[in-house]
């Protein structure tokens, strides 16, 4: 291969075996992976000093993204620069493909309203449009149930093709994540600072939307299908 480039002299998972020393072979187009000795005659050779020659890792939910907008409860850093801080550090840490987690849950507060939620989308896709990025980003819309308004925005984007993947998800107090309605109140007390009147009240509102919701769900899953 010519402009070649050599990793060598660590342990090497090909994905399938583990071998105590390999090396990986690539340049832009072809990736050649052995066990063993030094390939001789490369252009480069670069020896990675004892550590593990992998392939890219694939993160497949991440609400990471969330966590570089609102740095803080209230403090946003612009989408873009954000995107491409975050772009970084996963190429930084072996993360080839990432799937950014975006909730369409209104009753939340923040980034997972569906205003915000579709918001996010756009921009992660124009990042990826821009051609700027070092690994690939994808979009995992998660729809809750007990959104009435979602459905709607979902399919838009769908209609797009602005969405890889779709998951459903219920976050109803009783159940999952909210095995107790205690356990519900006592994390939007501390999470969002809510009083328990105010939590009460959402947790009611989820419980009264679910099966409208439900039926939502079920209609974007069969638009799918």
């Amino acid at each position: 291969m010519s402009d070649a480039i050599c990793l060598y002299g660590g342990p090497l998972f090909d994905g399938e075996r583990l071998f105590d020393r390999g090396s990986v072979l690539f340049n832009t187009e072809v990736i050649s992976v052995s066990g063993g000795d030094l390939p001789q005659g490369q252009k480069t050779h670069v020896d990675v000093g004892g550590q593990f020659i992998l392939p890219g890792l694939i993160d497949i939910h991440s609400d990471m993204l969330e966590k570089c907008i609102e740095i803080r409860p209230g403090v946003y850093f612009d989408p873009i620069f954000a995107l491409q801080n975050l772009d970084r550090r996963l190429a930084a840490c072996g993360i080839t493909t990432i799937c950014h987690a975006i909730s369409f849950a209104e009753e939340e507060y923040g980034l997972r309203s569906c205003e915000e939620a579709e918001r996010t989308v756009r921009t992660i896709k124009q990042f990826v449009q821009s051609q700027s990025s070092l690994v690939r980003h994808l979009v995992h819309v998660r729809h809750e149930i007990t959104n009435p308004d979602a459905a709607a925005r979902i399919e838009r984007l769908l209609e797009e093709k602005l969405v890889d993947i779709v998951s459903l998800m219920d976050h109803t107090p009783g159940q999952g994540q909210f095995r107790t309605l205690e356990s519900y109140l006592d994390y939007h007390a501390g999470t969002y600072g809510d009083t328990s009147e105010e939590a009460l009240a959402r947790a009611e509102r989820k419980k009264a939307y679910k099966e409208a919701g439900k039926l939502l769900g079920t209609k974007i899953r069969n638009d799918l299908l």
